[in-house]
């Protein structure tokens, strides 16, 4: 058995266990698909946003909070908001979150790639 603090238990599963759970494809009916009046695919998108998540424009990387419930994957109403919501720009006025500052391998790579681009320039 799993010996957790009841202050680390993720929010998600105290969401699901007072009722308010959501499957995964119920999640998917709650987002409309892409294109066209359809849902959203299970599989492509709200399992992706799961695992991988989504980069929002400051450069964060967000992640659809979910808890393996038996054999099924679940989520809630309040956690797909949240996920939603954190992908949100600021509001007008409001502050945006710094971006995360370039690690030294990116700097690097920056640095080689400019390199390489003013030798082909001829400079």
């Amino acid at each position: 058995m799993l010996d957790t603090a009841p202050d680390t238990i993720p929010t998600v599963i105290d969401e699901i266990l007072s009722g308010a759970s959501l499957s995964m494809s119920a999640a998917a009916r709650r987002v409309p698909a892409h294109r066209g009046n359809a849902a959203c695919a299970v599989a492509s998108t709200i399992w992706r946003w799961h695992k991988k998540g989504t980069r929002t424009p400051d450069g964060r990387r967000v992640y659809l909070e979910m808890a393996r419930i038996g054999g099924k994957w679940m989520t809630s109403l309040a956690a797909l908001k949240r996920f939603l919501l954190a992908q949100m720009p600021p509001a007008v006025g409001e502050a945006a979150p710094a971006p995360k500052p370039r690690t030294t391998r990116q700097r690097q790579t920056a640095v080689e790639r400019a390199g390489k681009r003013l030798a082909e320039l001829g400079a």
